[in-house]
């Protein structure tokens, strides 16, 4: 009798530091994989009660992304008006200032060179794709 006894706290024990550990560091895992916030999912299964955490975790996780999409890092978005936008002369909508036609209404923002035929700035003496000097009626 005391024996049985002794095995099932051992195993309510197992059992407590399953759910305490073990689950919270397989969801950090399964989250990350998903493309989910990993230490916050992790964080509320292991502060919920019971499985209370990990059975809304079950419910409300994403598709398992693919290995590219894991570690991807979308770009930044630039500020609308920062300094790496200029106003289309145009359409006058703001465009980024490395694109060499405005994406709104196709206009001309930038000039080729007349030797490699790539978009210049209007500041440059020479180009910086061949390198040959850029004439004053182009600029």
């Amino acid at each position: 009798m005391v024996l049985s006894a002794i095995l099932l706290a051992l195993f309510g024990c197992a059992i407590v530091y399953y759910m305490v550990f073990f689950i919270p560091i397989w969801v950090y895992r399964d989250a990350k994989k998903r493309g989910m916030n990993p230490l916050g999912w992790a964080l509320v299964v292991f502060f919920a009660n019971g499985f209370v955490g990990f059975i809304i975790y079950l419910v409300i996780r994403g598709p398992l992304l693919e290995e590219e999409e894991i570690y991807y890092t979308p770009p930044t978005v630039k500020s609308r008006g920062g300094i790496n936008t200029i106003r289309c002369p145009h359409c006058k909508e703001l465009v980024d200032r490395g694109y060499a036609h405005c994406p709104h209404c196709g206009e001309r923002l930038k000039e080729d060179c007349p030797y490699c035929h790539k978009p210049i700035e209007p500041e440059w003496k020479r180009c910086a794709h061949c390198g040959e000097p850029i004439p004053d009626y182009v600029r």
